[in-house]
């Protein structure tokens, strides 16, 4: 539809517009129509994606209301930015209350000591910092010297948590079509690819390219330093399933054919143990 009889109402006098009124009215009448025939069909689509009267209403009072652009509207802007900052202060001091707690229990190893789980880790620490995490992609911040240790301490949580799983659902060898991390990029600026130049028409200096390290070559041109057995002692635990393969073979056999987690924690709950205190 033709809408530059539109601009007339911006750019003629009183005269003019009196003058092609009715032009103008066809205009208008057209626009209407128009307007009711693109109603009619996208109006069905609505209703079946919102059906709730209230929507529909809702649509209707904002499509009447007036956009304040006065002193008001500034109002309402320092009033949300205010908010805003509100509630921002407030996650940030909770954050740091918590770190503050974290750091007070710091030097108190029997903290984790008394978990069968975090004794099994290194405690030892490095200067590792995670900056993202995104579906199959994260990524840490390492001083130099400790890039090739992240980089394997990635390679073997990596595996070691599908491992545990493998192994809770009675799996004591980690399948091959486990997926895993395929490999370890060790970089010094923050792309998608290693090798990727990254020149635009405002940088057109080539960013130097990085390596990518695969399980063989993680450890680094100089290996790493031995695990020290001792702390690092692994704990056997009962796989879950276990104790539905010996009780019973049919839940063993529902709990493997569950269609969601509600129906495989219904088939479980009966053969776990009570919590322990």
């Amino acid at each position: 539809m033709n809408k530059t009889q539109r601009e007339w109402f911006g750019e003629l006098d009183r005269e003019g517009i009196v003058g092609k009124l009715d032009e103008l009215l066809d205009y208008c009448a057209a626009e209407v129509d128009v307007t009711h025939r693109v109603y009619k069909k996208i109006f069905p689509h609505f209703l079946e994606t919102c059906p709730n009267t209230v929507s529909s209403a809702a649509l209707r009072h904002l499509a009447s209301e007036i956009v304040p652009v006065n002193k008001d509207w500034e109002a309402n802007i320092a009033n949300a930015e205010a908010t805003y900052n509100k509630l921002s202060d407030g996650v940030r001091e909770r954050l740091v209350d918590l770190t503050e707690q974290a750091l007070e229990h710091r030097n108190e190893h029997n903290m984790y000591n008394r978990d069968p789980w975090l004794r099994q880790l290194d405690w030892s620490g490095q200067e590792v910092r995670m900056t993202k995490g995104i579906h199959d992609e994260i990524r840490y911040l390492a001083e130099e010297e400790d890039k090739y240790r992240t980089a394997m301490a990635l390679q073997v949580a990596d595996i070691w948590t599908r491992a545990m799983l493998s192994q809770q659902m009675g799996i004591d060898d980690l399948p091959q079509s486990c997926t895993y991390f395929s490999a370890v990029d060790l970089d010094h600026v923050l792309r998608k690819e290693v090798n990727m130049d990254c020149v635009t028409p405002s940088r057109l200096n080539a960013i130097t390219p990085a390596t990518r390290q695969r399980r063989a070559g993680v450890a680094g041109p100089r290996g790493l330093e031995p695990l020290e057995s001792d702390r690092s002692a692994y704990e056997h635990r009962v796989p879950v399933l276990d104790s539905l393969r010996d009780a019973n073979a049919i839940p063993y056999l529902r709990a493997q054919i569950a269609t969601d987690t509600t129906e495989f924690d219904n088939v479980v709950k009966p053969f776990k143990g009570s919590p322990s205190s």
